[in-house]
């Protein structure tokens, strides 16, 4: 009786922790998105205030900000975070993707440098959309 006890309590122990892993993925990829949105939005935000330009750069799932230190963006420095990080930069989780791999400028009026509209995915259990309007520089899913 007491191993039947006992192994009752190590299936009900191993089920809550599986079940605590079981949708994480889409948590991830939803949570990502939404920060690479937040990002992105912010990217733009901080041209406008500062009348610098801002270069977006996509790689290697990774989103990373930095400002243009004159006209022809010979120089650049990194965006800080809102929270005071140096630098502003996020890494997808682990089963996330972001693409294509591109780069791309918010210029000081708030618009881009993109010739079309850019679409941007954010995949892992589930796949999202983010759209950068080339024209007004809106971010939107």
């Amino acid at each position: 009786m007491m191993e039947l006890l006992a192994v009752l309590v190590i299936v009900a122990i191993l089920s809550i922790s599986v079940s605590g892993m079981i949708g994480r993925a889409a948590f991830d990829t939803a949570a990502f998105a939404d920060q690479v949105r937040a990002q992105l939005a912010y990217a733009q935000k901080v041209a406008i205030a500062t009348r610098r330009t801002v270069t977006i750069t996509i790689g290697g799932n990774t989103v990373s900000l930095a400002m243009c230190l004159d006209a022809a963006c010979a120089g650049t420095t990194p965006v800080p975070s809102p929270q005071g990080d140096a630098n502003f930069t996020r890494t997808a989780p682990g089963g996330v993707t972001i693409g294509p791999d591109t780069s791309f400028a918010f210029t000081p009026l708030g618009d881009t440098s993109l010739a079309s509209s850019l679409a941007l995915s954010v995949a892992g259990d589930m796949t999202r959309v983010i759209t950068v309007e080339a024209t007004t520089g809106h971010v939107h899913y």
